[in-house]
């Protein structure tokens, strides 16, 4: 348990460097460690012959949360400085709707025919779980899988749905909450959750919707008055409907009681981080940051392999096989042969690329960024650091599943979000 009490003596001491004005459940470093807190106890009860967790692995966690406060708190030192060229007037930023439903567009065309082959799953008398199953198993030929269309999904399609998700959300708060946006996004959201079973777009939906609006309606002056109390209830009417359709598709996928897989979903990550850190350590493999930025590297090279007729590096095909591998093959977690996989942690990542150093380095970097993105939403309030905040919150909610920046979806996606807000200088 003593890795729990130096994981509270965290929080205290997050809270403690945090200035006043930035204190507050929205900001993300404290859900960071809170969350590392809830991960840690769970793990550490050992329920339903969960396996114990390394002690390296728990020293590694703890290196690794101390490396992203010290990370934040550089932040806050240097939250009164801008590295960026100086200039005149105050930024404001639009979105870009027609290239926002072009993309929607293409996303919805995309979706469609394996949404058609589920709906006749299900009107068949299939469950979800038997669509989930479908969609993972390549050979069923359900998801109609091609390089194509693996190309087009993982480069195009998915960091749209991503980026769409968010903007329409930062939209809805601080811009001109535009129907057709919300349409299409909402559209691409249903389409995704019957396609292939799965809760991640709308838990991620919702969680933007109650998260931008907790950081929006914190302080007064931030919206209009008149609105906040509609917009509360719309908060609780929408959240209540997301909560009824992920439970109803919990229940309809699982085959064992929920709250042992709600246990296990929460729990097994430091298991599946000591068994992959043995797999790491076992092939002596140190990529180099190549694991922890895979998103961007492997996309940038798959590109130049595929224009020229190149192979891939080496060592980043090594970085590429085992984060796949991590999804693909899963490992024991618990008794009575429960093997999980893919959840090995934000911190696996950064230990394959250069050990501790590399967790060190890259958990002070990730602080930093996390930190100096919330602190901007509140200084600035407007639509493009909230969309900025809103996608990091996703990594940092999910940092016990991976490092979000390892995926292409993520990696393109923040990109896309960069590309569909226009920069506006307003004159003084």
């Amino acid at each position: 348990m003593s890795i729990i009490l130096l994981l509270v003596v965290c929080l205290v001491c997050s809270v403690a460097i945090t200035p006043l004005k930035y204190r507050s459940i929205t900001n993300t470093i404290f859900l960071f460690v809170l969350e590392w807190i809830v991960v840690m106890l769970l793990a550490n009860q050992q329920w339903y012959g969960l396996y114990d967790v390394s002690v390296s692995v728990e020293q590694i966690v703890l290196v690794g949360v101390v490396s992203f406060l010290c990370g934040s708190f550089i932040s806050v030192l240097l939250r009164r400085y801008k590295f960026t060229i100086r200039m005149n007037g105050e930024c404001t930023y639009s979105v870009k709707y027609v290239l926002l439903y072009f993309l929607g567009v293409i996303c919805i065309l995309y979706f469609m025919p394996q949404f058609i082959n589920a709906m006749r799953a299900l009107l068949s008398g299939n469950s979800m779980n038997t669509i989930r199953l479908l969609v993972q198993d390549e050979s069923s030929g359900f998801s109609g899988s091609s390089k194509i269309k693996n190309l087009i999904g993982n480069f195009i399609v998915l960091p749209s749905a991503t980026a769409l998700e968010v903007l329409c959300v930062s939209d809805f708060w601080l811009g001109k909450r535009d129907k057709k946006l919300l349409i299409i996004t909402m559209s691409v959201v249903f389409l995704r959750i019957v396609s292939d079973a799965g809760r991640t777009p709308l838990v991620n939906l919702a969680m933007y919707l109650i998260f931008g609006y907790l950081t929006t309606h914190q302080k007064r002056g931030m919206v209009n008055e008149k609105n906040a109390k509609a917009d509360k209830r719309l908060v609780k009417k929408y959240s209540l409907c997301g909560l009824v359709v992920v439970l109803l598709i919990s229940f309809s996928r699982t085959s064992s009681t929920l709250s042992r897989q709600l246990y296990f979903y929460f729990a097994m990550s430091p298991v599946l981080f000591t068994r992959w850190k043995e797999v790491v350590d076992s092939a002596n493999l140190i990529t180099y940051g190549l694991t922890s930025l895979n998103g961007y590297f492997f996309s940038i090279v798959y590109f130049i392999k595929n224009m020229f007729g190149l192979d891939y590096p080496a060592l980043l095909q090594l970085s590429y096989d085992m984060i796949a591998a991590t999804d693909r093959v899963w490992k024991p977690i618990a008794q009575s042969n429960i093997n999980a996989n893919a959840y090995v942690s934000v911190f696996w990542f950064m230990y394959t690329d250069y050990r501790i150093i590399g967790v060190i380095i890259g958990m002070v970097c990730y602080g930093y960024v996390i930190s100096r993105t919330y602190i901007q939403l509140i200084d600035k309030k407007n639509v493009y650091h909230l969309a900025i905040y809103l996608i990091l919150l996703q990594g940092v909610m999910f940092s016990f599943i991976r490092f979000p920046f390892a995926k292409p979806y993520y990696a393109i996606g923040l990109l896309i979000i960069g590309l569909t807000l226009r920069r506006e200088r307003t004159c003084q």
